[in-house]
């Protein structure tokens, strides 16, 4: 069974004010792979956890970590779909608590860094 938790962002993600309060769930049957829902239904986005190694030497990124509770901060980044496939943006990660139950999206100036790649395990 999967458990959902309520999570508070501590700005609106881009795009989506006045959106900060989020139902966050794993879904079932796909490890790695979550959903973040706004209360009316109306936002619902997809998450794939990944790993911090990508972000090596993103100061931006360290400081939201240590902002959010340090280790038990997760990291994900938005995934959507089109005709050519899954797509996850790695510029913009999404760092969740589930512990404090609140998270903060960061914008990285690192163009290395796709906006639209896929993701390789």
């Amino acid at each position: 069974m999967t458990i959902e938790k309520q999570i508070t962002f501590v700005r609106p993600l881009p795009g989506l004010a006045p959106y900060i309060d989020y139902a966050f769930r794993e879904v079932d049957g796909a490890a790695g792979l979550h959903t973040l829902r706004s209360a009316d239904g109306i936002v619902r986005l997809f998450l794939v956890r990944i790993g911090f190694e990508r972000y090596a030497g993103e100061k931006a990124l360290h400081d939201a970590v240590a902002r959010l509770g340090g280790e038990e901060a997760e990291i994900f980044a938005v995934a959507s779909v089109d005709d050519d496939g899954v797509h996850v943006n790695l510029r913009a990660p999404v760092l969740i608590s589930r512990t404090k139950a609140v998270g903060e999206q960061v914008i990285l100036e690192n163009a290395a860094l796709p906006v639209s790649g896929t993701l390789v395990a």
